[in-house]
């Protein structure tokens, strides 16, 4: 940027001068003064960047009369830059005509980028610097050659000169014509390509007729076509552009291990505990291979650089433009080199991203020792003073995103004599404000894991600890560490309480605000002109993205401190540090939280139980309808289930497949057997096969048909899934196929259509062969026991009547209901059916120090990864039966196994905390699917899929909605209990049990009147 009028002179006397093309550097910034001359004969120099940017070619040509006529060696200059624009503007659209030959633009506008046959022309044209007069006016002529009257139009964004200053972002190789003080521009020019031959643009312009002649062919093709052919189009363009997503941290096929030592899988705070890696060299040295052949690259670039167009140095400058030298090369890397910036961080575990280290420590700091192929290294750390779960990664800094190895996991107690210092710590997090948040959740799992140990004795692990055998001086001295630790533990609930205040305060002002701001702008909305209506749908969606992130903010909050107030009511270890008054008002406070709702009702000016538990139950009805009932199933008489149990009973036997349901959907797959071979995107030998509740034993005669791709054995993947697949979607719309889908953007590429024989909804997907594995897996579950097909079967209708089935509309998929009812009977107290993948081969259960069975199986679309396929499938009558026998210990009846699923996953499930599978032994925590499989962290539902466990279920479960089926859930079982408790529990029980099994799978849309509400209530 010229900083002196010497520097702008001599810019001008070099434009003057007419020198030869040169370079300029990447973050070059430049200004131009008023005292330009006006249309010099140009080929300019600009000042020198001093920035360090790698420099990059950008070549000046020269400036042409505008009156010259047009051939391939004279051709009008465009001012073509990158960069941002400061002043007002507004775009207009300019149409130009064919003059001569060529078009001619008036004085005062900046072009924009072209659209359509000029689009050749300008990424050839390099770019020109700006031509000014001494008036305080710029003006410009540019000419280009027009071919054919009916050309798309030139954006033209025109400046003017204002009070106010705008922001315009420009896009790579815009071209400017500016009418505004140069003074008010500044414009940051980007990277272009090397100077290009004039010579050819002419060859350009004459191939553009031609090009335009094949466009207007191709437009009548596609108009010709239907509209769901131009769909899928657009479909596999979406599909290409899905597969550049680039992820925050990858943790697959990680080269090292790392180990925890001393290797427990609990620790106290501030205690010391290392990282152990074992780290192969052949990475290093791959990766060492890797940046020397970069730098060879390097360098060959740079010689001929040095001997064509040279490279800018910061070095010095002539008056005619910068020195060319060769820049500098660094030294070679050699294999210690590759130890660099390679560092052991400790985190919490699930965190998105390596960045976001508590602490991280390169390697090199470290005695490294070499073990025959490998390396190793203990890295000294402390464990974090919080409690919470922790873990060691290994990563590069300067390319975080590869996790190179893991460590497990270990967790943070305090207990003991830590208990008041860890209190006292969290205690100064919550009057530090910015880590409130996180002081609640700390308070919340030191109360929650509290055992009887931690504040009876002091512990005996701690250090220097020495009693001399004294039992009145030990007592005194437990009894002034518990009063110290109730003190704290006060105080944490004091600040806890306030925190909760203020965010229930901030919560309602920035709602409000925000609320008023979106009524503005719709009532705006519906009077604004058609080009502003789309800026106004912008901030709408902006506010309430705000409005949804606020509310999230406090409800995260509202449910730390119900956590806390939990865990004083249900754990008597807590209440032993606090007074027995505070208990009970933290009792009487946790009166208001409702768990279906996750929030507190609105306090009662008479603090009592009862009082509190009527505002619960006032809103309940406000933002449910009905006033859950939780309670136990324990209580209700079994005979109470036997009309249910025959209702369910009843409903699977209509709902069942019959023959007739194997035989429609047979014909269906070999009709479209014969399509997908006649496909010329796929191979004659493809075969096509059947998975999914048509072949599952879940299947009903509402079912649709789930269909997949196989490719033959010689033929592992196809080129292109998605255009593939866009192709076969044509051809079944030509075969007749109605109501045709193609969602060829989903993780496995599928279309959705309707038989036109049958009228029977159908799908198929690109090769799924574990879609197929998964299909035979929960065949073998549903022939354990009748149970688990009749559950499947009422659950199913259940969904469907009430209207949450549907993944299109973001519910759960009939499919993620399957999984739920099958996670559900394996953690009974007496297990319905086992876990097959924790079989072994002879049918016994997998022990703990046993290694779990394995068949690898290549993931047909992640790229170099394996799964394992295994699971026990009896192939005799005996290993059939030996489960079945098992199953028969669980005496529970249908009837008592559906009212006992809808009470699971409405209140006893942790959907915060856990995640459904069905493959692991215990439940899985959502923060450990966070650190090995990169899930995001959700207070949603979340399940785990049996094979691909890196891949969540019940993604497309949307938060609204997810909430919608948990109180669904609740819903069902309040129906259930009001039916059948004693009338002195319930205080209407007016529902007759004969209809009960209708009124629970009532369709949706056929609300509940008033008298049914407080009959539920």
């Amino acid at each position: 940027r010229p900083s002196s009028r010497g520097h702008i002179d001599n810019f001008t006397a070099n434009m003057s001068a007419g020198y030869p093309s040169t370079s300029l550097s990447q973050q070059q910034h430049f200004h131009y003064g008023s005292h330009l001359p006006p249309y010099p004969a140009l080929a300019g120099v600009l000042p020198q960047s001093p920035y360090r940017h790698p420099p990059f070619p950008l070549s000046f040509s020269p400036y042409a009369p505008t009156s010259a006529p047009f051939s391939k060696d004279s051709v009008q200059p465009i001012l073509a830059v990158g960069g941002t624009l400061d002043t007002d503007y507004h775009v207009n659209q300019f149409h130009s005509r064919a003059l001569n030959g060529r078009s001619e633009m008036g004085e005062g506008a900046i072009v924009g980028e072209n659209i359509g046959v000029n689009d050749d022309l300008l990424s050839s044209l390099p770019p020109t610097p700006a031509v000014g007069r001494r008036s305080t006016k710029l003006s410009f002529l540019a000419s280009l050659r027009h071919c054919g009257e009916d050309e798309e139009a030139l954006t033209v964004v025109q400046t003017q000169t204002g009070e106010h200053s705008g922001k315009k972002e420009l896009e790579p190789n815009l071209i400017a014509v500016s009418d505004t003080n140069l003074d008010e521009l500044r414009l940051t020019p980007q990277p272009l390509e090397d100077s290009v031959n004039y010579n050819k643009i002419g060859d350009i312009l004459e191939k553009k007729e031609e090009k335009m002649e094949d466009k207007k062919d191709i437009g009548i093709e596609e108009n010709l076509r239907s509209g769901v052919t131009s769909a899928i189009k657009d479909n596999v363009k979406a599909a290409h552009k899905k597969s550049e997503y680039k992820p925050k941290r990858i943790t697959r096929n990680q080269p090292g291990t790392l180990h925890v030592v001393p290797s427990r899988k609990f620790f106290r705070p501030r205690q010391e505990v290392s990282a152990q890696l074992v780290f192969p060299l052949e990475f290093l040295q791959s990766r060492l291979d890797k940046l020397s052949k970069n730098l060879t690259s390097f360098e060959d670039d740079s010689t001929e650089n040095a001997g064509g167009a040279p490279s800018v140095s910061h070095a010095g400058r002539s008056p005619h433009g910068p020195i060319p030298t060769r820049p500098e090369v660094p030294p070679r890397p050699v294999l210690r080199d590759m130890l660099n910036t390679l560092s052991i961080g400790l985190f919490r575990r699930g965190v998105a991203s390596n960045a976001n280290s508590i602490v991280a420590k390169e390697i090199d700091s470290f005695p490294v020792n070499q073990e025959g192929p490998n390396i190793r290294c203990n890295v000294q750390f402390y464990a974090p003073r919080s409690p919470g779960t922790f873990t060691f990664r290994l990563y590069y800094a300067d390319e975080p995103v590869q996790v190179l190895a893991s460590g497990p996991s270990f967790r943070v107690q305090v207990r003991g004599n830590d208990l008041e210092p860890g209190l006292r710590f969290i205690l100064s997090q919550f009057r530090a404000k910015k880590m409130s948040s996180a002081a609640m959740h700390q308070l919340a799992s030191i109360f929650r894991d509290l055992k009887c140990s931690d504040n009876s004795t002091p512990s005996s692990s701690s250090p220097g600890r020495h009693w001399n055998g004294n039992p009145a001086q030990q007592q005194q001295q437990q009894q002034q560490e518990l009063a110290g630790a109730g003190r704290a533990a006060y105080g944490c609930l004091c600040e806890a309480r306030k925190v909760l205040e203020g965010a229930e305060i901030d919560h309602k002002k920035t709602v409000d605000k925000l609320n008023s701001d979106i009524e503005g702008l719709q009532e705006k909305h519906l009077l604004a002109k058609e080009e502003e209506q789309a800026e106004i749908k912008e901030k709408l969606a902006a506010f309430r993205i705000e409005r949804a992130s606020c509310d999230r903010k406090k409800n995260d909050t509202e449910f730390s401190f119900a956590s806390i107030l939990k865990a004083i009511v249900t754990n008597q270890n807590v209440q032993a540090l606090l007074r027995s008054n505070q208990v009970h008002q933290y009792n009487t406070h946790y009166q208001l939280w409702c768990p279906l709702l996750q929030t507190f009702a609105h306090r009662s000016s008479r603090e009592n139980l009862e009082s509190f538990k009527l505002e619960r139950e006032k809103m309940q009805i406000e933002r449910l309808g009905f006033v859950p009932n939780f309670m136990a199933l324990d209580a209700l008489r079994l005979t109470d289930f036997v009309s249910l149990t025959e209702s369910c009973k009843l409903l699977f036997s209509q709902v069942s497949p019959n023959p007739r349901f194997f035989h429609d959907r047979e014909h269906i797959r070999l009709r479209v057997l014969e399509i997908v071979k006649c496909c010329e995107s796929m191979p004659r030998e493809t075969e096509v096969a059947v998975f999914g509740s048509s072949a599952n034993g879940f299947g009903t005669g509402a079912s649709d048909l789930d269909m997949c791709i196989k490719l033959p054995p010689h033929q592992r993947a196809l080129d292109d899934p998605p255009a593939a697949m866009g192709k076969l979607a044509e051809d079944l719309e030509l075969a007749g196929m109605l109501s045709l889908v193609a969602r060829l953007t989903a993780r496995i590429p599928i279309i959705l259509f309707e038989d036109h024989e049958t009228q029977m909804d159908c799908d198929i997907s690109m090769e799924n062969p574990l879609a197929v594995h998964n299909t035979q897996l929960l065949g073998t579950y549903s022939k354990i026991d009748r149970r688990v097909r009749e559950l499947g079967y009422v659950v199913k209708k259940w969904a469907k009547a009430r209207n949450i089935n549907n993944p299109s509309d973001g519910t759960l998929s009939s499919y993620g209901y399957i999984l739920m009812i099958i996670h559900f009977l394996q953690r009974r107290s007496s297990p319905v059916i086992p876990n097959l993948q924790r079989l072994k081969s002879d049918g016994k259960p997998v022990c703990k120090n046993d290694k779990v069975p394995l068949i690898p199986f290549k993931h047909p679309t992640e790229k170099d990864f394996m799964v394992n396929a295994y699971f026990y499938n009896p192939t005799d009558e005996g290993s059939m039966q030996s489960l079945q026998n098992d199953a028969q210990r669980n005496k529970e009846s249908i009837g008592v196994l559906f009212a006992a699923f809808f009470r699971y996953y409405a209140i006893e499930f942790n959907y915060r905390q856990h995640v459904i599978s069905i493959n692991s032994p215990g439940m899985v925590e959502k923060d450990f699917k966070a650190e090995v499989d990169c899930w995001p962290v959700r207070n949603n539902l979340s399940i785990e899929d049996p094979f691909e466990t890196f891949y969540d279920v019940a993604h497309v479960v949307k938060t609204s909605k997810f909430h919608h089926i948990r109180e669904e859930f609740a819903l069902a079982y309040t129906k259930i209990v009001s039916s059948g408790y004693p009338k002195h529990l319930v205080s209407h029980n007016n529902i007759p049990k004969a209809n009960l099994m209708d009124i629970i799978c009532e369709d949706i849309s056929v609300s509940l009147n008033d008298d049914k509400i407080n009959n539920l209530s």
